[in-house]
């Protein structure tokens, strides 16, 4: 074993996705010398659960695996151990979000990723399209818990009281921008203008 452990990268994917995907960027970083975890978040590739729509859930799930893979590579020495997470969109939410509600690693590089990209979605009272195909997705890409299972009907039905559940219970646990100032992790940022998904400006 190596006196404080082994440097690690772990690497989640993006909504819709599965661990699978990460492979050949996996063995890229691999010939660093890092071991590199790939990681399926709930609900989808073949992970078990159902997915609560990047909430902070799958941020629980993710400290879970941090701690897990600290304990697997007999990390010492730090809280922090020497543990790089990387992902984009999901994979760059989940992380930040985490960091947030106090897990510890040494760096996060997040792409695409916004504290209020629940909100985002909604803004303005209108719905991107983005949000009503990823709620849309079928079993095979996604699957759902029943409450996001219902938010598609919420859009559809076109009524306030709809509009009203969708407003309180899609921000509800996913935007973590009142927890921001609890991250103590450095975190590189890369964001681009894509707000057909979520805007970036919340950072």
């Amino acid at each position: 074993y190596l006196p404080n452990g082994y440097p690690v990268v772990i690497m989640v994917h993006g909504y819709g996705d599965r661990k699978e995907v990460l492979e050949g960027i996996a063995f890229a970083q691999s010939q660093y010398g890092y071991v590199v975890y790939t990681y399926s978040v709930r609900g989808q590739g073949n992970s078990t659960g159902l997915s609560n729509l990047i909430s902070r859930t799958e941020a629980e799930d993710l400290i879970e695996f941090v701690n897990y893979v600290k304990h697997d590579m007999h990390i010492t020495g730090s809280d922090t151990g020497n543990v790089l997470i990387m992902g984009g969109s999901q994979g760059g939410m989940l992380p930040y979000m985490a960091a947030s509600m106090g897990m510890k690693v040494r760096a996060i590089i997040s792409a695409l990723a916004a504290p209020n990209f629940a909100s985002s979605w909604i803004e303005n009272g209108s719905i991107k399209m983005t949000l009503l195909w990823t709620v849309e997705y079928t079993p095979d890409i996604a699957r759902y818990n029943p409450q996001v299972d219902r938010m598609s009907e919420w859009i559809y039905s076109n009524q306030p009281d709809k509009w009203d559940s969708l407003s309180t219970w899609l921000p509800f646990n996913r935007d973590f921008s009142n927890i921001i100032a609890n991250n103590s992790v450095p975190i590189v940022l890369e964001n681009s203008w894509q707000d057909m998904f979520f805007n970036t400006l919340g950072n």
